[in-house]
């Protein structure tokens, strides 16, 4: 979901769509979502000069959410590491084999975006990290 664009740059889509009761939700099903939002100068307090509280409290209670937040380059990353991963129930044990284990990390520059975000496609899971 993409929230502030346009006319609601200010703050206010941001907030009907990152609802307590959405977030709520979202990890309630453990599911997973790509946070991208635009910021004008609306979602300042023009007296303070600092952002509008009904935001601020809302992002608070998304960052105490147990959840993963990361640069969407580094979800990619685990995403298509989590590819060479198979798991094999026989016989009351789990398998784990690691097909990637034996591979070098490549390089950021060798990883096109497009390509990492095409092997995306449905995984899960929230995603925090600090930047």
């Amino acid at each position: 979901m993409r929230t502030g664009k346009g006319r609601q740059g200010d703050g206010e889509g941001f907030l009907d769509w990152y609802s307590t009761d959405n977030i709520d939700e979202l990890e309630r099903n453990r599911g997973w979502h790509w946070f991208y939002t635009h910021l004008n100068e609306k979602w300042l307090d023009l007296q303070t000069c600092k952002m509008r509280e009904p935001l601020r409290e809302r992002l608070r209670y998304l960052a105490a959410k147990n959840g993963w937040f990361a640069p969407a380059a580094k979800i990619l990353d685990r995403v298509a590491a989590m590819r060479e991963v198979t798991l094999i129930a026989r016989d009351g044990r789990l398998q784990i084999h690691n097909h990637g284990s034996k591979l070098s990390k490549p390089s950021p520059s060798s990883r096109p975006m497009a390509a990492a975000f095409a092997q995306a496609n449905n995984s899960s899971g929230l995603a925090r990290e600090a930047t």
